[in-house]
């Protein structure tokens, strides 16, 4: 049957868009596989998450997080009962940030390692678990969006007033999300410089635009702020009740040892007390950090100061769910050990196709193992773990 295809068409199945749509199909059907039935009944806290977003009243009073609950907000009132599209939101933000992710992982490593970097990404088990809750679990990953966008900015001259414009409005909206006012303003600092000289090469019109957009957005955050503090204690992910520094230390080693070896205590993100990471993927930040050190050592500082900010904060509140925030930036380190592993491999045969070909398949064979591991472990351990099920509202 293959045969009797048009050359043109053998070229579309056999060239990069077959690749880009079978993983497009591939992230579809890992999000959304018995969305609804996997667990069948939302849990407590997606119950608690739902009673949030339920009158634009209480999304006004408390608007950490407001992004998605306005998403949620306009799902419940199609149809309060269908556990599916409660959460679809989740589903439809995960999508955009693992395209995100494909994104800056093309810009940075090539597509070849954007695709199984963007698939190991999809099926980290904290990640695909959040994407598919009722959660704003799932906006701690959104760190991803802004790297994107700058990168963007900085690489394109046709569009840069159009990335600016997009870059402060998603600004603005992750600024409604726990732990991002620090990064954002870490950010500023690092790169005020080059900002500076990518602002006066956009028009004054466009400039104006985008802070007026950025105002609006961030207007009722700042009103509802004002009028109460504890809304900038959430954002800025202070504590409510301070430990001692030997408390936190502690803490923040077992938010390092909950990276791969082993968490403190029982997560609903995770099964039992096993580690966000596997043994894969900390073989592949190992040789993804000996890589950046050599060749892209900026870069590397970067994505570890992002890890080392969310071991701080998830030590700081004694809270697994905020290690999240450091996710995206680790699975880059992991793209980076799969970058390396097939240079090295390609410099040792530098001209066979066989040994070139090899070393497709054995990234393949690396990312499959992986993939196995997540799915199996985010779409049928997890929804089955007695924690899980203890946490689950009867209906």
């Amino acid at each position: 049957m293959f045969r009797r295809l048009s050359g043109h068409t053998r070229r579309i199945l056999s060239g990069p868009l077959s690749f880009s749509l079978l993983f497009s199909v591939f992230i579809i059907l890992v999000l959304t596989f018995q969305l609804s039935s996997r667990p069948a009944s939302l849990s407590v806290s997606e119950s608690d998450t739902v009673k949030q977003a339920q009158s634009l009243h209480q999304i006004e009073n408390n608007p950490v997080n407001a992004p998605y609950n306005l998403f949620l907000y306009l799902v419940h009132h199609v149809s309060s009962n269908s556990v599916f599209l409660l959460r679809l939101p989740s589903v439809i933000l995960a999508a955009i940030l693992i395209l995100f992710f494909y994104k800056l992982c093309k810009a940075w490593f090539g597509k070849t390692i954007a695709l199984l970097g963007s698939a190991i990404f999809a099926t980290t088990p904290i990640f695909l678990i959040s994407a598919r809750q009722v959660s704003t679990g799932v906006m701690f990953f959104s760190l991803i969006s802004i790297m994107y966008i700058y990168l963007w900015l900085s690489k394109s001259e046709e569009n840069s007033q159009i990335a600016f414009l997009i870059m402060l409005g998603i600004s603005a909206l992750l600024l409604y999300t726990p732990g991002f006012i620090w990064w954002l303003i870490a950010a500023v600092i690092l790169c005020w410089s080059s900002l500076s000289e990518q602002a006066s090469e956009i028009s004054k019109k466009m400039l104006f635009l985008a802070f007026l957009l950025f105002l609006i957005i961030i207007t009722p955050l700042v009103f509802e702020s004002i009028k109460d503090w504890r809304i900038i204690q959430q954002l800025t992910l202070v504590p409510t009740h301070f430990m001692s520094p030997f408390e936190v230390l502690k803490n923040m080693g077992w938010m390092v040892s909950s990276l791969f070896i082993k968490t403190p205590y029982h997560s609903l993100l995770l099964v039992d007390r096993l580690p966000i990471f596997g043994l894969v993927q900390l073989a592949l930040c190992v040789f993804g950090s000996f890589a950046m050190w050599t060749s892209a050592r900026t870069k590397l500082l970067l994505l570890l100061s992002n890890i080392g900010f969310s071991i701080l904060v998830a030590g700081l509140n004694n809270d697994l769910a905020m290690l999240a925030l450091g996710v995206p930036a680790a699975v880059l380190l992991m793209c980076a050990g799969l970058r390396y592993l097939y240079i090295e491999w390609k410099n040792v045969f530098p001209l066979n196709p066989i040994a070139k070909s090899f070393a497709i398949v054995l990234l393949l064979i690396v990312t499959l193992v992986q993939l196995s591991f997540g799915i199996r472990y985010s779409l049928i351990v997890w929804p089955h773990s007695l924690g899980t099920k203890a946490n689950s509202v009867i209906k």
